[in-house]
C-alpha cells in the first residue's frame, strides 16, 4: 500500500533531481545567494577589518599594562584611535 502522506508519481509537487541541484548551485556554502554576496561583502570586510583592528588594540593594551602598568588615558586613546582606521 502506498503511503498517503506522500506525493504520487505523476504529481506537480515532485521534482525531478536536476531541478534542486540547479536551484541549489546558485546559493553560497553558508546559503546565501551568490547575488547578495556583492552587495554586502564590503560591509562584511569592514566589519571584520575593524573588528581585527579593536582586538589587536585590546591586546597591545594587556601587554603594554603588564609590562608598565597603568596606560596614562591619553595613550589608550591613541591605541584605540589608531585601531579604528584613523591616524
Amino acid at each position: 500500500m502506498r503511503d498517503p502522506y506522500l506525493p504520487r508519481q505523476g504529481s506537480d509537487n515532485v521534482k525531478p533531481r536536476g531541478d534542486a541541484r540547479d536551484a541549489t548551485a546558485s546559493r553560497g556554502p553558508n546559503g546565501w545567494s551568490r547575488s547578495w554576496d556583492g552587495l554586502t561583502q564590503p560591509y562584511y570586510d569592514k566589519g571584520k577589518a575593524e573588528g581585527e583592528a579593536k582586538g589587536e588594540a585590546k591586546i597591545l593594551t594587556r601587554l603594554l599594562e603588564r609590562r608598565f602598568g597603568t596606560l596614562p588615558g591619553a595613550l589608550r586613546q591613541r591605541i584605540f584611535r589608531r585601531g579604528r582606521g584613523i591616524h
